[in-house]
């Protein structure tokens, strides 16, 4: 079970109090993280966290540095996983798959959402 309490103390402002350093959250991008900017961080991380279990799990790597761009609009998250990690461009289905069975993130989300996802390869 995951849990956590969110207390509010002001017009569009709230902090949490859950797992670790408290978050604070405001109502527009200009003050700082929005809880739309939660959701695109936590899809972010998720899926590149199943990437590099991936490659746990078929190359025994656990350092494959990753970084991850998202966007969010119109019901459709936009993702660009950059892998600093020689594979094989046939691996690009077999990690699509592997994210899709494991990331917890991706399957809150309602079906009609678009997730797309590109893998670019950096030597």
């Amino acid at each position: 079970m995951y849990q956590t309490k969110i207390i509010g103390d002001r017009l569009f402002h709230v902090k949490s109090q859950g797992y670790g350093e408290s978050v604070e959250l405001f109502s527009v991008k200009q003050q700082g993280e929005t809880p739309l900017s939660l959701v695109l961080i936590a899809l972010g991380s998720c899926i590149a966290m199943c990437v590099q279990g991936y490659f746990k799990k078929h190359h025994q790597q656990i350092e494959v540095p990753i970084e991850t761009d998202v966007s969010y609009e119109n019901d459709h998250f936009n993702l660009t996983i950059a892998i600093n990690y020689p594979y094989a461009q046939e691996e690009t289905d077999a990690i699509l798959a592997y994210i899709d069975d494991y990331c917890s993130v991706k399957k809150l989300l309602r079906t009609d959402i678009k997730v797309d996802i590109s893998l670019l390869k950096v030597d």
